[in-house]
């Protein structure tokens, strides 16, 4: 039993908490020692994924017992290695591709990055102030969440072990995907090699975008990328009757059933739907697990097939609303023309502000009684055209049903962080641009005459733009700039086969199934300096759907992982990019209290804020895509 007093001072969180002896626990680790390395002789030694790292991190002691050269140096003669990108033969006889030896300064930023206790006390969101004025330790704290899971010692053993285990999961060593599994026409071809992409890799992997060498500076549109499994494909339906440009689908299949089945309505979407692009992936066997659906492997898959100057990545349960595809041209190109005008070096050299973030507004349709299956859900669409609110009139008015059978800001019931920034509610009554100067919409009903008139965006004034977040989990959708424009050959980076690296990074595909895989993006963004700002008038919606498998296994934090690897792997992520980009030095304060009670001076909503994490806290469920 503890004392009730340790050295003047209580410690009332210690209570009821077993001290382990540290002679239980240096045994502990000797056993857990001792079985990794039978298993390691019992499979004939080190792993080749193993064997790299070591390579990496201490060469010299690795080498220690070589052979001594003429020279006198070790590692000469016989045991030579080549050089980082040499081929070698595996075990089975086929040539691979070496892995790219990682720069010293990525492991010791690496190490950094593990140590958790860095930073400070509370700050006031100033970018100057290092690492904690971005909110690095806030944002681990609640990426972890009031839900996070705590595992116990045991399962932490035995997840360490499975991690040394399966070390060719790792970012940066080649996984070789089974053959079986491609489509029929690769199946004869030898086995392929893939990075997995990664904050530590991504830009050191050869471009592989489809970027045109040719496009124009004054070449503004955008392509919508989402993707999801062979049983959701039909919620794409109505995207494809709103969205007026080009459409990249990556299909996951899950097996040659699926392949068959995709094959077999594959005219049918080709004559519905003609600017979709349909890029079928067919699933490993370890991604057909459940909790290990690649979100982020399809998004990067979609990603790297645009060809246009802007990107929109949006979920395939949410539907655009009819003038969103024109609303994100007109602004893009009014934004364009203004940079031109100006002089802004965003425009003229790196392509048309190549670190603008557009967000989209988003809302969500509600049912009371929520439909079981796909086909359930259609209906509704399919017997009321306005079901899903096409303008945002529609939108208004379907607001005004409720948040049992109307419409709501996404996800705001159960994680109101996730939107709040967007500040939905002033959107909707038209505070779109950043004078404040607005009138709220008409509605009366005798008003019904200017009700009726279409409405515009004035082109002229500035858009809303985000001063800071009002919360770390703030995770919106986005445009942003993706291909650069040949105007800017000074800043293009080309890969030996003449391939263009986009000016926007990819989504880390350590990130699966689901949880965090989309906020990943929004800090990554953030942390590069992206500026950003609200779309006016156009808008996306979710649409209501049966619950997804990868979210049940989420939600299952008795029986499955997923949950505690991705909340464990996001802080990690967030240490990632301190260290890669100067602390963050550049990234969009948030809205916090700062030091001596006052707030900062851009969050003229920070007492809402307070107010509502107050009255809602107890109730958020952490529900991060």
């Amino acid at each position: 039993t503890l004392p009730p007093d340790l050295d003047g001072r209580n410690y009332p969180s210690l209570k009821g908490i077993r001290l382990r002896p540290i002679q239980e626990l240096k045994e502990e680790t000797m056993k857990r020692y001792d079985a990794m390395k039978n298993r390691r002789h019992a499979a004939g030694g080190y792993d080749a994924a193993v064997l790299e790292t070591l390579e990496d991190l201490v060469p010299d002691w690795l080498h220690r017992n070589d052979p001594l050269g003429e020279s006198g140096d070790r590692n000469s003669g016989d045991n030579d290695k080549e050089d980082a990108g040499a081929k070698e033969d595996d075990e089975e006889g086929r040539v691979a591709e070496t892995v790219p030896r990682r720069d010293a300064n990525v492991v010791n930023e690496k190490k950094a990055g593990d140590n958790s206790d860095s930073g400070g006390d509370d700050v006031d969101g100033n970018p100057e102030e290092g690492i904690d004025a971005i909110g690095v330790d806030d944002d681990i704290d609640e990426a972890r969440g009031d839900d996070a899971i705590q595992e116990q010692p045991e399962q932490n053993a035995n997840k360490a072990d499975a991690e040394l285990e399966h070390s060719d999961a790792k970012p940066g060593v080649e996984v070789a995907h089974d053959d079986a599994f491609f489509p029929k026409e690769r199946r004869n071809q030898p086995a392929e090699t893939r990075h997995q992409r990664s904050l530590q890799n991504m830009y050191d992997l050869p471009p592989s975008s489809s970027c045109p060498a040719d496009l124009s500076q004054d070449d503004i549109s955008t392509t919508l990328v989402t993707q999801c499994s062979l049983n959701r494909v039909d919620l794409l339906v109505e995207t494809c009757n709103r969205w007026g440009g080009p459409i990249v689908l990556s299909l996951f299949l899950a097996n040659e059933e699926e392949e068959e089945e995709w094959s077999g309505k594959q005219s049918n979407w080709e004559e519905m739907c003609p600017q979709l692009t349909v890029l079928p992936h067919i699933a490993t066997a370890e991604e057909r697990e459940d909790g290990a659906y690649p979100v982020n492997l399809l998004r990067n898959i979609g990603l790297d097939a645009v060809k246009t100057s802007h990107v929109f990545m949006m979920d395939v349960d949410f539907i655009p609303s009819v003038d969103l595809h024109a609303t994100i041209g007109d602004v893009l190109n009014a934004r364009h023309k203004m940079q031109k005008v100006e002089g802004d070096k965003g425009g003229d050299d790196n392509g048309g502000g190549a670190r603008d973030a557009l967000i989209v507004p988003a809302f969500e349709r509600k049912l009371s009684k929520p439909c079981q299956t796909i086909a359930q859900c259609q209906r509704y669409i399919n017997e009321d055209s306005n079901f899903i609110p096409k303008t945002v009139d529609g939108l208004r008015d379907c607001t005004k049903k409720g948040d049992k059978e109307g419409c709501i800001v996404f996800q705001s019931d159960n994680n109101w962080e996730g939107h709040h920034t967007t500040h939905s509610e002033q959107w909707l009554k038209g505070d779109w641009y950043d004078d404040g100067d607005y009138r709220e919409p008409r509605t009366e009903a005798g008003d019904k005459k200017k009700r009726g008139r279409k409405e515009k965006i004035d082109l002229a004034r500035k858009i809303k733009s985000v001063k800071c977040f009002d919360s770390l989990r703030y995770e919106p959708w986005v445009v942003i700039r993706w291909c650069p424009s040949s105007s800017s050959s000074k800043y293009i980076e080309k890969g030996d086969d003449g391939r263009i690296r986009p000016v926007a990074p990819y989504f880390d595909e350590r990130f699966h199934g689901y949880g965090k895989n989309k906020i990943e993006m929004t800090s990554h963004l953030r942390f590069l300096g992206y500026e950003f700002s609200i779309l006016p008038m156009s808008f996306i919606i979710h649409q209501p759907h049966p619950v997804s498998k990868a979210k049940i296994v989420w939600q299952n934090v008795e029986g499955e992982d997923l949950h505690y690897d991705m909340d464990s792997l996001y802080p990690k992520f967030l240490r990632e990019l301190a260290m890669k980009y100067d602390g963050g030095k550049n990234a969009i304060p948030t809205c916090r209290k700062k030091k001596g009670g006052k707030r900062n001076k851009e969050s003229p909503q920070g007492e809402e804020v307070d107010r509502k994490k107050g009255e809602v806290r107890a109730g958020v469920k952490e529900d991060n895509r």
